[in-house]
């Protein structure tokens, strides 16, 4: 799964991650990008567990001033 273009920093880490109580697996992929001269880390943490797969996304862009956004799901619903 495609977290960002860029230099891959780490890629199928497995990590436990809890979404409203319920603990589930998840891999953590992190990306360095860079893009008119700013940098950026992209962070996300995928689960097939989940609709859509994305449990956590946190990109942190290292400029002038540091901005950081975070995504982060909290609770879901499988529908058959």
């Amino acid at each position: 799964e495609v977290v960002a273009e860029g230099t891959v920093i780490e890629e199928g880490v497995e990590e436990e991650v809890e979404i409203n109580g319920k603990k589930i697996m998840a891999m953590r992929t992190k990306v360095e990008t860079e893009s008119a001269g700013s940098k950026a880390i992209v962070t996300a943490w995928h689960s097939d567990e989940i609709p859509g797969q994305i449990v956590r996304s946190l990109t942190e862009v290292q400029e002038m001033v540091a901005v950081t956004t975070e995504m982060v799901v909290i609770d879901y619903n499988i529908v058959k």
